[in-house]
């Protein structure tokens, strides 16, 4: 499993092709996928899902609601402050990718 939000739109994308062009891939190379096909589109939105919580796209951070930590008066070696009463709505403190 893996939390991607672009990679999880992508592999998103070919299922719902897959559920409903059905009868298009009847006869081409890829038939053998179509068994799988549900799963492979459950399997792309909740990647996609998870790349909201980790804040991931395409392997690059996001930083969709600001940090809860300030930079202001970081002394060497000291841990990041963080900011009293900071509730983030959705996925991780993008602060973590400086770990």
């Amino acid at each position: 499993m893996f939390g991607d939000i672009g990679h999880g739109m992508i592999l998103f994308g070919f299922g719902i092709y897959m559920v409903f062009w059905k009868e298009k891939i009847q006869n081409s190379i890829i038939k053998m996928l179509l068994p799988h096909r549900y799963m492979l589109t459950l399997m792309g939105f909740f990647a996609t899902y998870c790349g909201f919580i980790y804040n991931d796209y395409v392997s690059t951070s996001l930083n969709l609601f600001g940090s809860c930590y300030s930079v202001e008066g970081v002394v060497a070696g000291n841990p990041l402050p963080l900011t009293p009463d900071c509730v983030y709505p959705l996925g991780l403190d993008p602060a973590w990718s400086i770990a």
